[in-house]
Order: C-alpha cells, then structure tokens, then sequence
C-alpha cells in the first residue's frame, strides 16, 4: 500500500508511506484465509491474516507522528478514525507501569495511558514526586525506588497487582546516561548504567511476565535509543546499554507471544532533561542530521507508545518504532 497524505500544514505536505501488510484480501485456504479467522482469550491474539484496518491503522500511526497528535489518516482533513476516537478510552480497565514517569518522556506516556483509561502505577527514586505525579492522574498509584536494586522490581509488580488487581502495560522508561569515552569509563559508572538502563528493565520484565502470562497476556514497552542501534562517541556505557535492552525485546517477543504477550521498542529522540546534559555542539551536530528539520515533542513520543500497547497495535511485537525525525538514518 502506497499513501500520499496532501495535508494543508506543511508538515502534512509531500508525505508518502510505504507500507507492506499481509494481504488479507489474497487467495488462501485453511484456518488462516479471510472469513475463517479465530482468536483466543480476551485481549485478541490474532491467528489470522492481517486485515486492511490494521495495516490502514499502522499507517495512521506514521502519519501522527508527523502531522501531530490525536490526527489520523483520513484524506488530509485531520479527523479522528471513529473506530479509535480518543473519547473511547483505548485502554480502559488496564493497568499500567511506567518507569521514570516523575517527568520528562516517562510522564508524558503516564498521563497520555491515564489519558485513555489505564490505572498508572508511576515509578521514580524520589517517593515524593511519585505521591505528586499519581495524585494527578486519575485511579493511579505512586512506587518510588531504585529499579536496579536487588529486589525491587518483585515490589513494583507486587504493588501494581495489590493495589490495582491486575497488570497489563508495562513501559521500560527508566534510564540514565554517564557519558564518557572508553578509556574514561569507570567500573563504577558502567556498573551504574548497566543497573538502571538494563538490569533493573530485565528484572520487571521477568516480574511482570509471571503476572501476565496468567492473564490475558499483556504488552511490553522498552524505550531504548538510537545509540544502542548504531552506536555514538561518548557514550559507551549508555549505547551497550540500550543495545542489550533491545535484544531483551527480541527475546522476549519470540518467547512471550505465545502467552500474548507482544513486546516492542520505542527509539526516541526529542528534547528532555537528559537530553539537555549533552554538549551544546554535540547537539547541534544530532539536529543537523535529523532529516525532518522541526522538533520533536515528548508528546509525539506518547503517541507513539500509546499505539504500541494498544490493541491497535496487536499484530506488531519485536519490532522498533523509531520517533526521532528521522535521525537513526544517518
């Protein structure tokens, strides 16, 4: 499928997507062929062939990433597809962690999930934006701990599932970034990086599946970078890091699926307090590479997110959605 989207803002102008889906309307026979389609459990693992409202939806996952949040394909109007209205609350009577959701991306995907219904349970080190953040969320609950401690993604999880009853999301967002050359990373500062960035992901991941694969599976976000996939001066630590994280998405996609349990990455790249940390000129070097020239928002980013746990998203798991303007191409 080949869309042109001639929208009236300029970012809207010139777009084409190129999507390949499975063909739902090709020649086939058996249990898998259009009209003899099943599912099993609740929450819809396909056993079927793609259908063209999933592929039309993937597309207008990639159009709102560029032509801003909420907005869906639908002929350059900017109307919201009927079928995913924001007022429907996509994820309604699930539960939802987010790690690192005090601020910066991780609050954002919080208060878009709570957005659309989800109960959030919002992680951070200081307990005290924790209570903060979660009071502003409907129905959501504050956990604050260090997520590479020993022990404590056991407490996340059980914390979500006896205050709330369930578990159904969980976003890997927390992370750190202790920027070096080779030569001048310290044992202490990749020990430090690793625990968060990767070590702490695992533990809730393996928590949190014992929970999910007794339910009706569930979806797993790992928010990792474009570092981790192409590599970048300075950041040795941080890049292994983010590397690992998205091979713990493939891994765990080949080997949860049969629970129906997708997990995918999130690559982002738009402007957050990490972020900020970086050198001036080092900034300007990543901004003259992104192909798409405007700025990202953390609410792009959230968009994003929201589509990956949705149901809208149900055929899709070890895959990587990057939103970063194109960056990860250079």
């Amino acid at each position: 499928v080949v869309v042109g989207v001639a929208g009236t803002a300029p970012v809207g102008r010139g777009l084409v997507v190129a999507v390949a889906p499975v063909d739902s309307t090709a020649t086939a026979t058996g249990p898998d062929a259009p009209g003899a389609a099943t599912e099993s459990g609740d929450r819809g693992v396909p056993t079927h062939a793609t259908t063209s409202v999933e592929a039309a939806t993937a597309v207008s996952m990639v159009v709102i990433g560029v032509r801003g949040i909420g907005r869906r394909l639908d002929g350059g109007t900017g109307a919201v597809h009927s079928r995913y209205h924001a007022s429907m609350g996509e994820l309604e009577g699930r539960v939802a962690i987010v790690t690192g959701s005090t601020r910066g991306i991780g609050r954002g995907i919080a208060e878009r999930f709570a957005a659309e219904g989800a109960r959030v349970v919002v992680h951070g080190r200081d307990a005290a934006m924790c209570a903060a953040v979660a009071a502003e969320l409907p129905g959501a609950i504050g956990v604050a701990g260090d997520i590479g401690a020993a022990g404590f993604a056991d407490e996340l999880i059980d914390n979500a599932v006896q205050q709330l009853g369930r578990l159904d999301i969980v976003v890997n967002n927390a992370g750190v970034a202790i920027d070096n050359f080779i030569t001048g990373v310290t044992d202490e500062r990749w020990a430090a990086t690793l625990s968060t960035n990767l070590t702490g992901p695992f533990s809730v991941l393996r928590a949190a599946v014992r929970v999910m694969k007794g339910g009706d599976g569930g979806a797993v976000l790992n928010v990792i970078s474009w570092a981790g996939e192409r590599g970048n001066v300075g950041q040795a630590a941080y890049s292994a890091s983010k590397a690992g994280l998205h091979a713990l998405t493939l891994t765990g996609a080949k080997e949860l699926g049969k629970f129906g349990i997708r997990v995918n990455s999130l690559s982002p790249a738009v402007p957050t307090d990490m972020g900020a940390q970086m050198d001036e000129k080092l900034q300007k070097i990543s901004a003259s590479r992104r192909p798409l020239k405007m700025q990202g928002l953390i609410a792009d980013v959230a968009e994003a997110a929201l589509f990956l746990v949705s149901d809208r998203s149900r055929f899709i798991t070890g895959d990587v959605l990057h939103v970063d303007g194109g960056l990860h191409l250079n």
